[in-house]
């Protein structure tokens, strides 16, 4: 997936006093950020996928880490950071002034915009350093607690305790659910998951792979498969990388045009 030869840097960039407020680590990961995005200037934005694929050796950029610089990226330039359904997304706003790339030949847009966000991350921070955007609860299994009132937890016998918990502090099933475009059949995927066990590092890899191939782009995604489908069947192993995206299409047309251009 030959995403970097068409990502371009304007040498503006240079001399953003955004990109100059942003510190040390929120720096390093913007520019980690910009390879990935699609010709729309979307990518999945969980802090658990973005460990996986941007920076999986980076060992500094934790899960938690990412979090807090996605938060001051957001605040800080047009690469916006937001919550739809419950999925965490990116969107540079500013893509299409930089990526010179004809609207014919994108390809479908699967992902939603910053402006159809749910909610994003511009609400002031409480005492835990978390913005309530940031919070997700979750039902777990407990030894000796049980709900108590607030965001913690009493002491008592065995039970169902309700939890606040960081949106990074995710399963490998979420990582999945995450990335993968079609939200249907949740129960029937997390079963499937559960039974497989799949390696989680080729399943993100796979999905980001089949997400801008042309067989999921065709007709507005409806032949992607279900999620529990795509599980029982190994999707993971399939071979996307033969499918040409309309991208690497016009990046190719380029290049050829430019080494025509030299004889």
């Amino acid at each position: 997936m030959r995403r970097a030869k068409g990502r371009m840097l304007n040498q503006d960039i240079s001399t953003s006093d955004k990109i100059a407020s942003l510190p040390p680590k929120s720096l390093a990961l913007f520019f980690l950020l910009i390879p990935h995005f699609n010709a729309h200037g979307k990518q999945h934005g969980g802090p658990g996928h973005i460990k996986d694929i941007i920076c999986p050796k980076i060992t500094w950029l934790t899960q938690r880490v990412i979090a807090n610089c996605l938060q001051e990226i957001s605040e800080k330039t047009n690469v916006k950071w937001f919550n739809t359904k419950g999925v965490w997304y990116l969107h540079a706003l500013n893509w299409s002034e930089h990526q010179d790339l004809k609207e014919d030949r994108k390809g479908l847009d699967l992902m939603p915009d910053f402006n159809d966000a749910e909610s994003s991350l511009g609400a002031v921070r409480d005492k835990s350093g978390i913005s309530p955007a940031q919070k997700v609860k979750v039902k777990v299994k407990v030894e000796g607690q049980v709900e108590g009132e607030g965001e913690g937890t009493t002491s008592c016998s065995s039970g169902e305790a309700e939890q606040v918990v960081d949106p990074q502090v995710m399963t490998d099933f979420d990582k999945f659910w995450e990335a993968y475009p079609r939200k249907v059949g949740k129960l029937q995927a997390e079963k499937a998951w559960h039974k497989l066990k799949p390696p989680l590092s080729k399943v993100l890899f796979a999905c980001q792979q089949a997400v801008e191939s042309s067989q999921w782009r065709k007709n507005g995604g409806e032949f992607i498969p279900h999620p529990a489908t795509w599980l029982n069947r190994g999707g993971w192993e399939d071979d996307y990388r033969g499918q040409k995206r309309p991208f690497d299409k016009l990046v190719e047309e380029a290049q050829r045009q430019k080494e025509e251009g030299r004889e």
